[in-house]
């Protein structure tokens, strides 16, 4: 069996100006497909720009999928259904999944839509696993009934299977950024670029965010050792600037404190690392910016709640 994962080629404006990155979830799938007789592409159109359509039936010619799977949030959504049609017409035995932010906030309102027609699979939540057995049951009797937090086509309705469980992330493998089609182009500040995970979900309260619904309230971690692994990973692959694509990497602060030093002890802070945090991690570790700065960590994206969200942060309103 022959899978296409694609990366949707549509940024937010201006900021493709800054930063170029690989969509790590897809990755992360691609790794964690079991099965050692499928073929998998990881097609990121952010490289193609505006020749993504031309790039996609190229790739539709030549690797012949039987499975598409795309990911997207909720500005890169319309566009997506574009590709996704562009599939149906091409061949429409083709099998298309979707997933990632806006699928799984948005679900019931996609299915009820005429973008339905497009559609075959939405996997909404972590998609690691559930795209695995997707793939099994596709390959076998297609009895999709238990694959937790999956929406699938049943003659002329959908069916929303029950979420699953979160995660046990240390059981993952490590992304495959082999399976990428594009391997140069990703920057940072024009230097070559790669994203690491580190962990995953929030404990704040946020209303405006949609981390909850996609991870869960409970903060996970990968196990330090792993997150090197990863990273050395990325330098291998020729990355010299890394996102940490944590949604609030500080909220451990002892553990980011940690994998700060462990970061330096390996010899990887010549690596400019980013990274997207809160307030209160900073609060609980005075000496946190400092040590960052000494691990590599030059980019801090920071987002400053107000205290009725997260007292910890000692902002009053």
């Amino acid at each position: 069996m022959r899978i296409l994962l694609i990366g949707s080629p549509v940024t937010v404006l201006g900021f493709d100006r800054v930063t170029k990155l690989p969509n790590l979830g897809l990755n992360s799938i691609a790794a964690n497909v079991i099965n050692k007789d499928t073929q998998i592409k990881v097609l990121d159109l952010v490289l193609a720009g505006k020749g993504s359509i031309q790039y996609l039936l190229n790739h539709l010619k030549s690797f012949n999928p039987d499975v598409i799977g795309f990911s997207c949030m909720s500005f890169q959504y319309d566009d997506t259904m574009k590709l996704a049609r562009l599939v149906r017409e091409y061949n429409n035995k083709i099998k298309i999944v979707i997933g990632g932010y806006h699928p799984t906030v948005d679900y019931e309102n996609i299915l009820k839509s005429d973008d339905s027609q497009f559609i075959d699979f939405i996997i909404r939540n972590e998609g690691e696993i559930t795209f695995n057995l997707l793939i099994e049951q596709i390959r076998g009797s297609g009895n999709y009934q238990d694959l937790p937090s999956l929406s699938f086509r049943d003659n002329d309705k959908f069916i929303h299977n029950p979420p699953g469980n979160p995660l046990e992330l240390n059981n993952l493998k490590l992304p495959d950024r082999g399976s990428r089609v594009f391997k140069r182009g990703f920057h940072i500040l024009g230097n070559p670029a790669d994203v690491v995970e580190t962990s995953r979900g929030c404990t704040n309260r946020c209303k405006f965010c949609s981390i909850r619904q996609m991870y869960g309230t409970k903060f996970r971690k990968y196990k330090i050792e792993r997150v090197i692994r990863d990273i050395k990973s990325a330098r291998d692959y020729g990355a010299r600037a890394i996102l940490f694509s944590d949604d609030n990497i500080p909220i451990d602060a002892v553990r980011f404190e940690m994998l700060c030093k462990e970061i330096i002890q390996n010899k990887l802070n010549h690596i400019k690392y980013a990274i997207q945090a809160s307030i209160p991690g900073f609060k609980q570790a005075s000496g946190l910016p400092k040590l960052m700065s000494k691990a590599g960590i030059d980019i801090c994206f920071l987002g400053i709640e107000n205290s009725i969200n997260n007292p910890l942060c000692g902002i009053e309103v």
